[in-house]
């Protein structure tokens, strides 16, 4: 199992995911595709794309049998948050830390948004094998979209609670306009 030590930036981490709306089903668009390109560039049996909170990974999009909601505590992919970096795993019963899985080799990569790991992205084999340089490079590059869309999910996210915040303004101000001119109109009943 990992350590249970919490990020030092484990709030904001969790702000900015929760700002993204993706836990709250708001999709991802292109999520799946990108899966299944993951899965040609990588020769993997299995891939996922994950969500992170404080005690979840919350499966988006993914090929291969994946639980839609797990425990974040002793994965791999707890690790990767923690740790802030990718981890490439040949051979996963030579490494005792990890929870018991029916994968034998691991690639997981952090998908860092604004300096912040909200979820991560995960190639695995039903064998043990060494990733190839070109396989490494490919995860990457899909993980730099994966990063893309979830950046501009969150731009969208944030341009719509600008846009609600200066319609919301605009409507008080022409409140206290008609008010302070008289144009207040009652309804009786």
């Amino acid at each position: 199992m990992f350590s249970d030590a919490v990020p030092q930036d484990e709030a904001q981490r969790l702000a900015l995911l929760q700002a993204t709306r993706l836990l709250e089903g708001e999709p991802l668009a292109a999520a799946q595709p990108l899966i299944r390109l993951l899965q040609q560039t990588t020769a993997c049996d299995g891939a996922s794309l994950h969500l992170v909170d404080a005690h979840r990974l919350v499966t988006i999009a993914h090929l291969g049998t994946w639980p839609r909601v797990q425990s974040r505590q002793g994965t791999v992919c707890d690790l990767v948050v923690r740790q802030r970096q990718a981890i490439i795993l040949e051979d996963m019963s030579a490494y005792p830390q990890a929870e018991p899985s029916p994968w034998q080799a691991c690639m997981a990569m952090p998908l860092l948004v604004e300096g912040h790991v909200l979820g991560v992205l995960c190639a695995v084999r039903d064998h043990a094998s060494a990733w190839t340089t070109a396989q490494q490079a490919g995860m990457r590059d899909v993980a730099d979209a994966v990063i893309a869309l979830m950046q501009g999910q969150l731009q969208a996210q944030r341009s719509q609670l600008m846009e609600d915040r200066v319609r919301m303004a605009r409507d008080r101000k022409s409140t206290r306009l008609n008010s302070s001119h008289g144009y207040i109109s009652y309804a009786v009943f």
